[in-house]
């Protein structure tokens, strides 16, 4: 039987309102009963009941077909949420490393002039990895990926897509993907780029890996964080030493995996925010190089150089933004705060995440925190959030929200669905 008599038969069956097709190669699109292009190499058809526009479309049926002669690929596959838009990407496992070099609270607390107390009970942080003299972020990076290559069953040679989440690559050029890459063996036929996203990183990530997985035939990806913010900030800093610290993960996503799939991403951008986390003088708007000055170099003082952080700032925006992209990204799963078994949000301070739950209605003993292990680590702080829950798998099935929030200002929540383990 043809492909689109079987989807026709199908949509009439169910009673459905539409169907989507994605064609791999071409992109996706609603198309009712039209001829299919007779090069892609599958189709993927997913049936849904609702209002066109509305959010709350409910998932019948998925079934996928395959050339040649458009053989079904696989057996109808019925979602466990209503969530029509659930991601093909799959979190399998995620591994991290830690510098050794290790600050209390006490310690940082002694360099800043700030209260102890302080430091402990408002942000939080009780101890900190930070980067030593010689080490760089590209280290913490590989031996992030290398902890992840031992601890699950991807092997190097199976990564087609390489993404480096870092604003602190080791040089302004090149990208540290590239390196990385050289470095763990892979293959030249890897993609690979780094992706300039701070403490909403991660999330936006999941999104690029998702789409060249499924746009490119793609079948392994692993997401680097790090952000080694102790090489950018000044001692002495109240509002940048006491909060951050340094880590890297490594997160393998799987096309069709078996661990997890995302239920909904809600994106944001407010650059009227940009000056609240930024670092002035080294990029083209002030160079360390120019060809208008005789020596060809440009001295700026030394406080341009650091990083800058207007703590107030970054709070209102994150209670003013993130409670209503944690309501968007539940009314795209079709689910409710009640629905989600934890919520991993960015690491800001121990007092921001606390505002912030109470601002979305976060049960407060749902919430997962590592920042009196780690500090603020950045782009890292969401998967080392995770980490735990992939390394000791429930034996039901789990939903976490999971939220990054920072520079740009750029926001990113998203619910994922962690399946039980497989016997």
């Amino acid at each position: 039987m043809a492909v689109v008599q079987i989807v026709k038969g199908l949509h009439e069956a169910l009673g459905a309102d539409v169907h989507d097709v994605w064609l791999t190669g071409f992109g996706s699109a609603n198309i009712p009963f039209n001829p299919f292009p007779a090069t892609a190499g599958r189709l993927d058809v997913r049936f849904r009941r609702g209002m066109r526009g509305e959010e709350g479309w409910q998932t019948l049926m998925m079934t996928s077909f395959e050339s040649p002669n458009w053989r079904r690929r696989s057996a109808p596959r019925w979602p466990s949420s209503s969530n029509p838009k659930a991601l093909i990407m799959s979190i399998e496992a995620i591994g991290k490393a830690l510098p050794a070099k290790i600050q209390t609270a006490e310690d940082v607390a002694e360099a800043t002039g700030a209260d102890p107390a302080f430091v402990r009970g408002k942000v939080g942080l009780g101890q900190r990895h930070v980067l030593s003299p010689g080490e760089t972020g590209l280290d913490l990076g590989e031996a992030a990926v290398r902890n992840l290559l031992e601890k699950s069953a991807l092997e190097a040679d199976q990564i087609d897509l390489l993404i480096y989440v870092t604003q602190t690559p080791d040089r302004r050029i090149l990208h540290n993907a590239a390196p990385l890459a050289h470095r763990l063996g892979l293959s030249r036929g890897l993609a690979s780029f780094d992706l300039a996203l701070g403490c909403s990183g991660f999330v936006h990530a999941l999104s690029v890996a998702e789409s060249f997985l499924a746009g490119h035939g793609m079948s392994n990806a692993v997401i680097v964080t790090c952000d080694p913010y102790s090489r950018i900030m000044d001692s002495g800093d109240k509002a940048t030493n006491v909060v951050f610290g340094d880590a890297a993960a490594a997160t393998w996503i799987r096309r069709d995996g078996p661990t997890t799939r995302t239920l909904s991403i809600d994106f944001g951008t407010d650059g009227g925010g940009a000056d609240a986390i930024r670092i002035d003088a080294g990029g083209a708007a002030l160079p360390l190089v120019s060809l208008d000055t005789p020596e060809g170099i440009e001295a700026y003082e030394p406080v341009a150089l650091r990083l800058h952080m207007e703590g107030r700032d970054v709070f209102n925006f994150v209670n003013a933004t993130i409670p209503g992209s944690i309501k968007a990204s539940l009314n795209k799963a079709g689910l409710t705060v009640d629905d989600i078994d934890a919520f991993a949000l960015h690491q800001g301070s121990a007092y921001m995440v606390d505002a912030l739950a109470r601002r979305a209605g976060l049960p407060k003993d749902k919430l997962l925190m590592n920042i009196a292990d780690y500090g603020n680590t950045v782009s890292s702080t969401v998967p080392l959030l995770l980490e735990p829950l992939l390394d000791a798998p429930a034996p039901e099935t789990r939903r976490v929200l999971i939220s990054g929030f920072g520079v740009g200002l750029s926001w990113a929540t998203a619910v994922l669905e962690l399946s039980p383990p497989e016997n």
